[in-house]
């Protein structure tokens, strides 16, 4: 298996929306929170600079793709999963 991953998509009482991540590459669960909707930026801080981008572009298919680049600079996109509800 190459990447594990659980996400879980949670409203915060400043009412922006937020994103925790526990994955096989990092020891630590990490929180992203909502810049625009579906875009989740983690906060300064880290060795990267990560987003993650949800969208549903047709009813009963969704996109969720992980962007990131070295601390400073701007996240590219780095993988994207396509999914369909059958």
């Amino acid at each position: 298996m190459q990447h594990r991953e659980h996400t879980v998509v949670s409203a915060a009482v400043d009412g922006r929306e937020r994103l925790y991540i526990a994955h096989d590459e990092s020891p630590v669960v990490t929180e992203m929170v909502a810049t625009e909707p579906g875009r989740f930026e983690q906060p300064p801080g880290g060795p990267y600079t990560m987003a993650v981008v949800i969208d549903v572009p047709e009813p009963g298919r969704l996109t969720y793709a992980w962007w990131w680049a070295a601390a400073g600079e701007a996240p590219v996109e780095q993988s994207r999963a396509d999914v369909r509800l059958t």
